[in-house]
């Protein structure tokens, strides 16, 4: 009996580990759908309306808001961002899509607990890629 307990608990010792980092990647998973989603959609909304459409990356680091929207999207915990503008940016904390397709462009680093990835958005292009910053 007393084995069987002591398996159990260095099994449990080396289950948690394992477990929170499943755990930061399905949170850094859900944040980098959700902000990469809402960019491409940003952009759709642009090409569709004829109006330029903008995201105020709000100076928290968790939160950022389309134009238009009365509440903002926050990004699930231990989620924060850091938004570097592009070289035809308005301004340090927006991202402005254009009804042509175009941007101001930029990068927002989303940063976890473990992972960094880095969004990027094309200024000529409008294109939203995502890659592992290594």
């Amino acid at each position: 009996m007393m084995a069987v307990l002591v398996v159990a608990g260095l099994l449990s010792g080396l289950a948690v580990p394992v477990f929170a980092r499943v755990v930061d990647s399905v949170r850094m998973g859900s944040g980098l759908r959700a902000v990469a989603g809402d960019l491409r959609a940003a952009r759709g909304a642009a090409l569709r309306s004829g109006l330029p459409v903008g995201v105020q990356f709000e100076p928290d680091g968790r939160s950022y808001r389309l134009t238009g929207a009365e509440r903002a999207v926050e990004l699930p915990e231990p989620l924060v961002f850091r938004f570097v503008p592009g070289p035809f940016a308005a301004a340090p904390d927006r991202l402005d899509f254009l009804p042509d397709g175009t941007t101001t462009g930029g990068s927002l680093w989303l940063r976890g607990t473990r992972d960094q990835v880095i969004v990027a958005v094309g200024s000529w292009t409008g294109v939203v890629t995502i890659r592992r910053d290594e």
